[in-house]
């Protein structure tokens, strides 16, 4: 019940209170984390003589009306303290770009969340970066940046999104507990699922250093990047629990990191990719992996059309992928702004990736990469798609270009 409505009938006043019938709008003005004064009045302001609507009041006042609310951030950097804040209803979070629009952990606290979804919520999240966030030593649920709580309502999306530097236990990225999830347009860089490997007495495995999957969630991933995350296991990806479903569709996995020590057991694996449990099902279409995979071979689909370094353990012997290259021949760029709104990774024109010869294999790509450009002739493989107007990107992984000669061979001829 409204808290207004109790306190006319306790007091025996008869109010006249109308609770607003359609979504709300509401923009966020305070870079600051205090919560609303009253939430569930329709509006978002905070307590004291000068109030100003911050984005934990907006939606802390969103959770209070049925319908999907708008909360709209501008440019600008909001720094989420303490405990994150929990969406329970639907509502449509609008930054103004990953590069603008930033939600933050606090540096100065060392056990810190981003937003935490539940209770049949559909959520849309667009156009900003989530960063810096540490759940430190948390069990459940351990994800840093965002986390769905175990529910199978739950539906979300994510578009142009920035994910980066967040660290946890499990799940550092975005952690989808059942229900179904849509990311396109995203970029995850230097999340970092450490485990038990800070911590030895901990049982918990380190799993998806940038995303999860898990309780059967239904996932579908497309145009997006993962560079430099880690994890235990899965150092970009980690999927389990029954019928857990992920669609990888044009998108680049690149330099992600296994954490698990190297032993000679037989039970030891490389996963800096894709760590993928039995009963669980992975479909990969035009997607660039450098990186190797822990496959549920049975659960393990190939349309055709993707790329491998080092190794083929990603993939299938379908017309059209092309596994076992080597790291220097994908032809790839540093991770970057290439005129996108997150940070990509360019091919080079010399790239197998780009119009790849059997590459029409498989389902079609989509109509545009992850900076907005057009897709055309039979479809580069990964997240981006070379446009004619590029330049061409530096491709040394050893600082060559820079000027750096340090590691140049003495014997080499002048």
């Amino acid at each position: 019940m409204h808290p207004f409505l109790r306190t006319a009938l306790a007091t025996g006043v008869l109010l006249c209170f109308v609770v607003p019938a359609s979504a709300l709008d509401f923009s966020v003005g305070s870079n600051g984390d205090e919560g609303d004064a009253n939430p569930g009045d329709g509006f978002c302001a905070t307590p004291g003589f000068i109030s100003v609507c911050t984005f934990r009041a907006a939606v802390e006042e969103s959770n209070w009306f049925p319908g999907e609310d708008r909360i709209f951030l501008g440019v600008g950097t909001v720094t989420i303290s303490g405990h994150g804040i929990r969406i329970e209803d639907d509502v449509i979070i609008q930054g103004a770009g990953a590069y603008q629009s930033i939600l933050q952990g606090d540096p100065l606290d060392t056990l810190d969340e981003g937003l935490v979804i539940g209770n049949h919520s559909k959520v849309s999240i667009s156009d900003l970066a989530l960063r810096g966030f540490d759940a430190g030593a948390r069990s459940l649920p351990a994800g840093a940046a965002l986390v769905t709580t175990p529910d199978d309502g739950n539906d979300v999306t994510l578009v142009r999104v920035w994910i980066d530097w967040n660290s946890s236990m499990n799940c550092a990225g975005v952690w989808i507990d059942g229900g179904v999830a849509e990311i396109r347009d995203s970029t995850f860089t230097h999340n970092r699922a450490r485990g038990n490997a800070d911590m030895p007495s901990s049982s918990l495995p380190g799993l998806g250093g940038a995303l999860c999957i898990t309780a059967g969630a239904d996932v579908t991933v497309t145009n997006s990047t993962f560079f430099g995350n880690s994890a235990i296991e899965g150092g970009a990806i980690g999927m389990a629990g029954l019928g857990s479903r992920l669609r990888l569709i044009s998108s680049t996995l690149v330099d992600n990191i296994d954490l698990a020590p190297s032993t000679s057991s037989a039970s030891d694996h490389d996963d800096s990719a894709i760590y993928q449990t039995e009963d669980t099902f992975l479909y990969l279409n035009k997607t660039l992996i450098a990186g190797s995979c822990h496959p549920y071979s049975a659960g393990l689909t190939s349309h055709g059309g993707n790329i491998q370094s080092p190794d083929d353990s990603c993939l299938l012997n379908v017309a059209g992928d092309q596994p076992n290259l080597a790291r220097h021949e994908l032809g790839l760029g540093p991770i970057g702004n290439y005129g996108g709104p997150v940070p990509t990774m360019l091919p080079s024109s010399t790239s197998p990736a780009v119009e790849p010869p059997l590459s029409l294999a498989g389902p079609p790509c989509p109509t545009l990469d992850a900076r907005g450009m057009p897709r055309f002739g039979r479809c580069d493989v990964g997240a981006v798609e070379r446009q004619t107007v590029d330049h061409e990107v530096p491709i040394f992984v050893d600082g060559f270009e820079t000027g750096n000669t340090n590691a140049w061979s003495s014997t080499s001829p002048p």
